[in-house]
């Protein structure tokens, strides 16, 4: 009977029109984006909390800081298109304008996913259907070496601050820094040694005759070092902008400390954290809280000044562009950049 049913799916999904289902797609997306808004802020009564632990406050917030924080979010997901475009521009020559709207649509899927896997998926349908795999790949990677400065600077950073943070013992701290730089390692060999991995599925007599010919077809100069060391180097251009972010929200919320090192420690930690512990997105909001006054109280700030800012800065940085990812999908014309959804469908 199930055998019976899953054939009677198969033949409905060939019959029904291929832009029907995109337009599902897009409908389910934004309802599940819309729906874990109103539980992250409205059910679970995050703006009343956030808007009781202000009251009880006496913070004065400065407006400049948030428009500057503001005014660098285009510039944070600019970098982002450009390390696509350079990824993706190996195998299929794209704009920096398709860039950018294939990694606002990915991140509008990313955000309504648990560990941000439909990001990948965001990404297929808005990019040359032809090159599935190397869409995957270079999304990969890019996510990859952005990982990658998120775990060092947190590592760097973990390694002065973990004992005062933390309260462990020096034996524990000692395991635990192994424990983040062996993970480094292993991501950063897994990086370089892509081209080696992907050879040896090519070659597996296991392996899928009709997805080997797929991979042999593809172009894979994105995994030449000289391309993952531009991408690196983006990558960490990116980071620092996301972290001056993060210091002019926490400046903003009258944050002070006696160094701006101990604010950039402070975010690093919690970027490596968050990576590390990839956050279901029904809980993205919550969990981004309580890691924020697990370290910012260790660093003297206030309960008001770490929820106002992680809550800010995941409004601006995710939020905000995951919206207009969702807008795009409605209104723009990808026919315009070369993108067929209905052949993108199939």
């Amino acid at each position: 009977m199930i055998k019976n049913f899953i054939v009677l799916l198969s033949l409905l999904m060939n019959h029904l029109n291929k832009q029907l289902l995109f337009r599902i797609l897009k409908i389910v997306v934004s309802i599940i984006l819309i729906y874990i808004l109103y539980l992250q802020i409205v059910e679970a009564k995050g703006w009343v909390v956030f808007q009781n632990e202000f009251s009880k406050s006496n913070i004065s917030i400065n407006y400049w800081y948030i428009s500057f924080c503001i005014l660098l979010m285009p510039i944070n997901w600019l970098l982002e298109a450009t390390k696509w475009k350079w990824l993706f521009s190996t195998i299929n020559p794209v704009t920096l304008k398709s860039s950018m709207i294939t990694v606002l649509v990915g991140n509008t899927f990313g955000v309504v996913t648990p560990a941000r896997i439909g990001e990948y998926g965001g990404r297929i349908i808005t990019s040359n259907i032809d090159h599935k795999l190397g869409t995957v790949l270079a999304t990969f990677i890019g996510s990859l070496t952005q990982n990658i400065w998120n775990i060092l600077n947190g590592v760097l950073f973990s390694y002065l601050y973990i004992n005062s943070l933390l309260d462990v013992t020096y034996i524990n701290s000692q395991v635990l820094f192994i424990g983040i730089v062996f993970q480094l390692i292993v991501m950063t060999g897994l990086l370089y040694y892509l081209p080696n991995i992907i050879k040896m599925i090519i070659d597996s007599k296991y392996f899928n005759n009709v997805f080997k010919a797929n991979l042999q077809t593809e172009n894979f100069s994105m995994l030449e070092t000289r391309m993952i060391n531009k991408v690196l180097g983006i990558s960490l251009i990116r980071f620092c902008v996301y972290g001056f972010q993060y210091v002019l929200i926490l400046l903003a919320f009258g944050a002070t400390s006696d160094t701006y090192l101990s604010l950039l420690a402070g975010i690093s930690i919690i970027y490596m954290i968050q990576t590390i512990l990839p956050v279901p997105s029904l809980l993205s909001v919550i969990t981004r809280g309580e890691i924020a006054l697990l370290i910012w109280t260790k660093f003297g700030l206030t309960m008001p000044q770490a929820l106002l800012s992680s809550y800010s800065i995941w409004l601006i940085n995710l939020i905000f562009p995951a919206i207009i990812g969702a807008i795009l999908m409605y209104t723009f014309d990808f026919k315009k950049i070369g993108i067929d959804l209905e052949k993108s469908s199939d």
